[in-house]
């Protein structure tokens, strides 16, 4: 019995629960009906790296923003996705690699200010 890629269930978030990197400029894309390219903006397509994946290149499309949300601004930005869901496929135009297509509702900037508190006994 042969397993088909598209049946194997992957748990996206928690591969991307790690740090996610944004590396490039936030880009339209268009929607597709019935399999078409039309001319309507489905959202925006931003390009990221994982640390949890070995700095794994992944693009992860935000259904409905008309602009990108964030700005890259020259150097890696940590943010976090909402809603991220995705699926595996293979891409025999590159050697039959498995690779994802991942999209999410929403792209926020992950708060890197952590405070540390620290209790000192003075005597």
């Amino acid at each position: 019995m042969a397993i088909k890629l598209q049946d194997l269930q992957i748990d996206i978030p928690s591969m991307f629960k790690d740090d996610v990197l944004l590396i490039g400029e936030g880009h339209p894309f268009q929607k597709y009906v019935d399999g078409v390219k039309t001319d309507d903006i489905g959202g925006v397509t931003y390009e990221c790296v994982n640390t949890g994946m070995n700095y794994e290149k992944v693009s992860v499309k935000v259904r409905g923003e008309t602009k990108p949300s964030i700005q890259y601004e020259g150097t890696p930005i940590k943010v976090i996705f909402e809603g991220l869901e995705g699926k595996a496929y293979q891409d025999f135009k590159h050697g039959g690699e498995i690779k994802l297509s991942l999209s999410a509702s929403a792209i926020l900037r992950a708060d890197t200010k952590t405070t540390l508190k620290i209790n000192k006994d003075v005597n």
